[in-house]
């Protein structure tokens, strides 16, 4: 379930959770570079066509993409030379920094990625409220291509060295 919150104070709240029960935890702030232009077509398609997206308009934004010429253009005018995946083994990747539909596809990329990272063992912030008794567990907090990785486990009492151990294992 989707929890909206601002990350900054979440993550104030994740580290005066750590002091006070003052337990072992981690956070790792990660800033996925160019994360846009490496996004390979083939997990974006599966990636829209998991949620229902129809293939052509998807297909059509893809291809796009991979039939793109860059060229230079300067105050002297165009450059002759242009840039063309034409006759590469892999066609231009990516979905760019200034689609329209890049930030919602990174969403849809990145979010099943950050499933599979809550559902293996051990990773995320384990949580049992102190007055509804209620569980949660949470993986970490992400702002486009910014994640901040979390562990802390509060159903029982770790060391360092397991805490480090298990964001190592999270970041790889």
């Amino acid at each position: 379930r989707a929890q909206l919150h601002h990350p900054c104070s979440t993550q104030k709240t994740f580290i005066d959770i750590l002091r006070q029960t003052r337990r072992p935890g981690a956070l790792c702030s990660n800033d996925a570079k160019s994360c846009f232009d490496r996004a390979v077509h083939s997990v974006a398609m599966l990636a829209c066509r998991r949620l229902g997206m129809p293939t052509p308009p998807v297909k059509c934004m893809l291809e796009t993409i991979q039939l793109m010429k860059h060229h230079i253009q300067t105050n002297y005018g165009d450059s002759v030379f242009t840039m063309t995946s034409e006759g590469t083994l892999v066609p231009y990747q990516g979905i760019l920094q200034g689609n329209g539909a890049s930030l919602a596809t990174w969403v849809i990329i990145s979010a099943p990625l950050l499933e599979m990272l809550r559902t293996a063992a051990g990773n995320g912030r384990h949580f049992i409220s102190p007055i509804s008794k209620e569980y949660s567990h949470t993986v970490g907090f992400t702002f486009v291509d910014d994640t901040d990785l979390i562990h802390i486990d509060m159903r029982k009492q770790e060391t360092t060295d397991e805490a480090m151990s298990k964001m190592q294992a999270a970041i790889d």
